[in-house]
């Protein structure tokens, strides 16, 4: 395989250092106006920034309330744990109740830019909104809590038991009076901008409703995956996780970080739906109006030069097969989305991922070299993506150890954070042309 690219430390330091550095919201409260939290941990109380609340935040807040150190609201806007818009010996006493897991108000920065609060710590039943919460819930190990769910993407072999628990519906949107009746004390919310979450946040929050709606930022699943660690009392599996995904973009990191742009692979990312044509193919873009698709969002880290349409601001992009070719990528990458049949077995999917790309992408330089790579949409659009990184970037980049990258795919079944084995679930196996 030739050598290949990067212009890559910058944007990958930036990501493992901290990706919280980079998302900047507006806050809610007069009090507080600007807030740039510069870790991943988006809770109030979290005042160093980091990934953690502990009695290191809490020996921070001391220090401010002796005087010992001078708060900046910028720096460390975590601080103010009740968030009143200061910083003072109710903060102390806040903080030490929560890290007590006794009963009180916490407070956290939800995906809106606005200041949440749940009824801590969270006891009883969990509600989840749609696949990616479910699927939130078994990585954090409280699968067993979640008695109400969306319906939709739901597998027994993903979500076992998932067909006896209470319905609240399609998933991205669900009325409040379905929420009261399922009896669950706090729901994990599906936030993209076709979901009902923030109705359903003004609603409980106005009708007095002790049902917390958790609606973490999701810019980046680490931050996601920290905060509801901490809501939810699950500070340990999310940690491990979380650990896991810096080690891994840090051996990408170092392993990449060498390239320069003049041997960038061309690569250009596909969302395929089980209705595309030659003549209406999906790129994927940076879908600035909201989260990105994770493969987009994971191909952008490497030192791959993206092969893009010019109005790539969006989740994706229709073009046509002429177009494609006139592009003539080195590599092209999809991200399948309903194209495999659930009950395909391992050899069935390779057969119709062969299919897919001679009837889409047959005119392509890359078909023709077997340079066509796929996984399902569920595998790089859920919190598996950091895990399967390595495997999805193995056939582009010789420097990547595949067996390594093995190793961390497997971890994700034996580290507990998934229930179904990858022979259950074919479809999520990264399929290589050239493998046929």
């Amino acid at each position: 395989m030739n050598s290949k690219i990067a212009v890559f430390a910058v944007v990958m330091i930036l990501v493992v250092v901290s990706v919280g550095a980079a998302f900047t919201v507006m806050q809610n409260n007069d009090q507080n106006d600007n807030i740039k939290p510069t870790g991943r941990l988006v809770v109030y109380g979290n005042s160093n920034n980091d990934d953690y609340l502990d009695e290191r935040d809490l020996t921070m807040i001391k220090s401010i309330v002796s005087g010992d150190a001078e708060w900046d609201k910028e720096i460390n806007p975590f601080a103010d744990v009740n968030v009143d818009g200061k910083v003072n010996s109710d903060d102390v006493s806040h903080l030490e109740k929560i890290l007590k897991k006794e009963k009180c108000k916490m407070y956290y920065l939800d995906v809106w830019g606005e200041t949440s609060t749940v009824h801590y710590p969270i006891t009883g039943s969990i509600g989840t909104m749609y696949w990616e919460q479910a699927d939130l819930a078994i990585l954090l190990g409280i699968w067993n809590r979640v008695t109400a769910c969306g319906s939709v993407s739901l597998t027994e072999d993903k979500n076992p038991g998932w067909t006896s628990k209470f319905s609240l519906g399609r998933g991205y949107n669900t009325e409040p009076e379905t929420v009261l009746s399922s009896g669950v004390s706090a729901v994990i919310a599906y936030t993209a901008s076709d979901g009902s979450a923030h109705d359903l946040k003004k609603f409980m929050e106005g009708s007095g409703a002790e049902v917390d709606i958790l609606a973490p930022p999701n810019a980046d699943k680490l931050m996601s995956v920290i905060t509801c660690g901490v809501l939810l009392s699950c500070e340990e599996k999310a940690q491990k996780y979380v650990n896991k995904c810096d080690e891994v973009m840090e051996y990408a990191m170092e392993k990449l970080s060498k390239y320069t742009p003049g041997n960038s692979p061309s690569l250009m990312p596909f969302i395929i739906y089980v209705t595309s044509t030659p003549g209406e193919l999906p790129v994927l873009g940076s879908g600035s109006t909201g989260a990105p698709n994770g493969l987009f969002s994971y191909l952008s880290k490497t030192p791959s030069k993206l092969v893009l349409p010019n109005n790539s601001q969006t989740y994706y992009t229709t073009v046509t097969a002429e177009w494609v070719d006139s592009q003539n990528p080195e590599y092209i990458v999809i991200a399948a989305s309903g194209v495999y049949a659930a009950d395909l077995n391992d050899k069935g999917v390779q057969e119709a991922f062969e299919s897919m790309c001679e009837r889409l992408f047959g005119g392509t330089e890359a078909y023709k070299n077997g340079r066509i790579i796929a996984t399902a949409n569920g595998t790089m659009g859920s919190y598996f993506a950091g895990f399967a990184f390595l495997s999805l970037i193995a056939p582009l980049f010789d420097e990547i150890d595949k067996a390594y990258a093995k190793q961390v795919w497997d971890s994700w079944v034996g580290d507990g954070y998934a229930y179904y084995t990858f022979d259950q679930m074919p479809s999520y196996k990264i399929r290589v042309l050239a493998d046929a």
